[in-house]
């Protein structure tokens, strides 16, 4: 579907380029069929292609700087041995019931002493909207004001050092690229949920 709509999107710029003696591009790769061009790689992490000699596996592109872990993180890593990093990216919205399904689960996981500490990167999750669901529970509640002690939320979190933190046990993730790699560099355990349809072919290399 997306390969017709995008075919058809060209077919008045196409009858324009024509009129004016420019030749037309139905393939919208002609255009870049003699340019470098450069992937962010994992090397093993993708399924081996036949590619042109002007493609090139140059990863992973990692920043040679990034953010230094927080003395609020250090702090709760430190003090919570078996802790489970959770973070969603910056594109994902789930909803406020979804939210208050996950945060339970990690209360049990808590209770059964499976883990002792999650650290939660909401970024564009709407707080709000899960606290109007909780019935006035007083754990839920305590989650969402961030006044539980063994949960910790934080809108921004300095994923790369939290990552090799050697507390951190489990990074919970909706599977990007960039997610696989910064875990992978850091050896870092991973349980990825696809909650975009376009992470399943990403979720499907990293389990090989």
């Amino acid at each position: 579907m997306h390969a017709w709509f995008s075919k058809e999107s060209l077919k008045d710029p196409n009858a324009k380029w024509t009129n004016i003696g420019i030749d037309p591009y139905w393939d919208s790769k002609g255009r870049v069929s003699n340019c470098l061009m450069l992937s962010n790689n994992f090397y093993g992490f993708e399924v081996p292609s036949s590619d042109s000699p002007l493609h090139q596996n140059i990863g992973p592109v990692i920043p040679d700087t990034f953010p230094c872990i927080t003395p609020v993180f250090d702090s709760f890593l430190n003090t919570h041995t078996r802790t489970i990093y959770f973070a969603l990216g910056t594109n994902v919205i789930i909803s406020p019931q979804n939210i208050i399904t996950i945060l339970k689960s990690f209360l049990e996981l808590i209770d059964q002493n499976v883990i002792d500490g999650v650290i939660w990167s909401t970024i564009r999750t709407d707080i709000l909207k899960s606290l109007q669901l909780t019935n006035f529970s007083s754990q839920i509640s305590s989650i969402l004001n961030n006044e539980h002690p063994h949960i910790h939320i934080s809108k921004f979190s300095p994923q790369f050092a939290i990552l090799p933190h050697i507390n951190t046990k489990l990074f919970l993730s909706h599977g990007s690229a960039a997610s696989c790699h910064e875990s992978m560099y850091t050896a870092t355990p991973m349980l990825e949920s696809p909650l975009i349809i376009t992470r399943r072919l990403i979720l499907q290399k990293a389990r090989h």
